[in-house]
């Protein structure tokens, strides 16, 4: 049997269903019926064949077929698995990147109001964190990605944002999201991540703080597990990543990796011998600091 990427996976003993792969193609849930994938809406505008059946799609709002700067069921289909993937409540499209940004920080900060950011962060925010102070009457402070010890230095009592990137564009520092965060809302303020170069998925707070757990149904007897991991990113020689944990045992509590100075990516192939009584083998993965990234699981 091996684990491809798109299995049933839980986090943080909650059960999701789906693994990442499936949830980017089908959503999080099964399809009412008809067409296997999601068609696409080519039209902007709908016809109904009631006024009560075009106020009701109004009503919906974003989840509505009504006009598309309102809700469109393409533009909604795409903004529910990009939610699924980040196991958020839900996904805003935008056309671009910077006008996004730009709506967070025009909808949260106001005249007077105060924005911490990256000295790293992309030029674009910076030309707009320049023209809302120069226009709107906010301002901001850059912090060194480099130096999380030197942030809460800069936050203020007006500080609304805390506006980071992680992986940072084009330097690539990588930022501590779950410190960044409890350090934004220890202030009262939101945290805004930026990603350009990396995708969200594996950066989530349930990823970084929570168990993956994969189960997988085999005969009683004694079976070979092999992890193949990979995208392993180290900073520091043999820091300690992850627990894994195999049928409540834990069978590896770190890595002892020589890597050269400044971190590398690395891929990782571990085997275990395990004895099943039970029908199940239970993996579960716990990090501890960077991120894994399983790409296969083999039993025999």
């Amino acid at each position: 049997m091996e684990y491809d990427g798109s299995m049933t996976d839980r986090r943080g003993g909650r059960a999701q269903g789906r693994g990442p792969s499936t949830r980017a193609v089908h959503g999080a849930t099964d399809a009412p019926g008809g067409a296997m994938s999601t068609p696409i809406q080519h039209s902007s505008t709908f016809a109904f064949p009631s006024l009560e059946a075009m106020d009701a799609a109004q009503a919906l709002g974003p989840a509505g077929a009504y006009y598309q700067r309102l809700g469109h069921p393409t533009l909604r289909a795409c903004e529910e698995r990009l939610a699924a993937l980040e196991e958020a409540e839900m996904a805003l499209l935008f056309p671009s990147g910077m006008a996004a940004i730009s709506a967070a920080f025009l909808a949260h900060v106001k005249a007077g109001d105060h924005i911490v950011a990256l000295a790293q962060t992309y030029g674009g925010t910076r030309v707009m964190l320049e023209w809302g102070a120069a226009r709107l009457g906010w301002s901001f402070d850059l912090v060194d990605a480099r130096e999380p010890g030197s942030w809460e230095r800069a936050f203020r009592a007006n500080t609304r944002i805390f506006h980071v990137e992680s992986p940072t564009n084009p330097v690539l520092c990588v930022v501590d999201l779950a410190a960044a965060a409890q350090l934004a809302h220890r202030h009262g303020a939101l945290l805004a991540v930026d990603n350009t170069v990396a995708s969200p998925l594996y950066q989530s707070e349930r990823w970084n703080q929570g168990a993956f757990q994969y189960q997988f149904a085999v005969s009683n007897g004694t079976h070979t597990v092999i992890l193949k991991f990979a995208e392993i990113y180290f900073t520091l020689v043999g820091q300690r990543v992850f627990n894994v944990v195999i049928n409540g045992q834990t069978v590896l509590s770190s890595f002892d990796i020589v890597a050269s100075a400044g971190g590398r990516f690395v891929a990782i192939d571990r085997q275990f011998t395990v004895n099943v009584t039970n029908g199940l083998i239970t993996i579960q993965l716990i990090p501890v600091a960077q991120n894994p990234k399983i790409n296969a699981i083999e039993i025999d």
